[in-house]
């Protein structure tokens, strides 16, 4: 519910619709893995933090206030202590977040020397919090004997393209119906008759279903009326997108340049694992 409310206030910051609000909450609450995956206390904190590091940040920059700065500093440092894949991307999310907010204007000098205190606020509080803990970790797994993940073991995690399918349908192939042997991607049933490589998922890891409405607004108001390459939600298709080539994995080629390129990428496996959550919070804040 934490993350629901940075929504809402993300939302009245900008003056979009309460009902809009109301929705992205609603799906970004209990929506996605917030819903089926939930015994991963860990990685839902971090994305609960997700939505109030938006709204600080977008304060801090927008306004050159180094007080919303700590604010979202103290929120950053609070997600990255959570180590997990979750925080990672999350962070990734974010620096994207501030390099659109220095090009999306005319002056991106003026723009960029105005964040400069804000930012430097936000990075300090991060660091003074999460330093620690970061860094025990670090050591730690430099001591450990998988202190990595392999290429091949972290595709295995990859979002199958017709798990795509559950933003629609809630329940498809079974996969949170008890009564019913699920018979999706990842399962011997699955291979025999359609093929495909060998994924390592559980039967409720690629759910994305977020509530039917989400589903309209995204189809009626973002494709149709073409509002989800408006000039203020922009970042967030572009980064939805991002993030679905990340879950993919093996599917596409962007997963494996990232793997190789992105710092921290290769020491997680399952890019599934986080690619509902993170998806549900970028398409809730996009629904105006």
């Amino acid at each position: 519910m934490l993350g629901g409310v940075g929504i809402i206030l993300y939302f009245r910051d900008r003056g979009w619709h309460a009902a809009g609000a109301l929705v992205a909450a609603l799906a970004f609450a209990f929506g996605g893995s917030a819903n089926s995956r939930l015994q991963h206390t860990g990685q839902i904190i971090s994305l609960a933090y997700l939505p109030l590091i938006l709204w600080m940040l977008s304060r801090a920059l927008e306004r050159s206030s180094w007080r919303a700065g700590v604010v979202a500093g103290m929120f950053g440092g609070l997600l990255a202590t959570g180590r997990d894949q979750v925080a990672l991307v999350s962070l990734y999310v974010l620096a994207g977040f501030v390099a659109y907010h220095w090009i999306e204007g005319d002056d991106w000098r003026k723009r960029m020397r105005s964040s400069l205190k804000p930012l430097a606020a936000c990075c300090l509080v991060g660091i003074l919090i999460a330093a620690v803990p970061v860094t025990l970790t670090a050591l730690f797994a430099e001591r450990s004997n998988r202190p990595e993940i392999g290429w091949m073991l972290a595709g295995q995690g990859s979002l199958h393209p017709a798990h795509l399918l559950t933003l629609a349908f809630a329940d498809l192939n079974g996969a949170m119906d008890p009564v019913i042997e699920y018979w999706g991607p990842a399962t011997s049933s699955w291979k025999t008759a359609l093929g495909g490589a060998d994924l390592s998922l559980a039967q409720n890891m690629g759910l994305v279903y977020a509530g039917a409405l989400l589903l309209v607004v995204i189809v009626s108001f973002g494709i149709v009326r073409r509002l989800a390459w408006s000039r203020d939600i922009r970042f967030f298709s572009i980064a939805t997108v991002v993030v679905l080539l990340y879950a993919l994995g093996w599917y596409t080629p962007f997963f494996h340049a990232m793997y190789e390129w992105l710092p921290g990428v290769m020491l997680y496996r399952r890019p599934s694992m986080w690619s509902v959550r993170l998806q549900a919070a970028l398409r809730t804040c996009s629904d105006q």
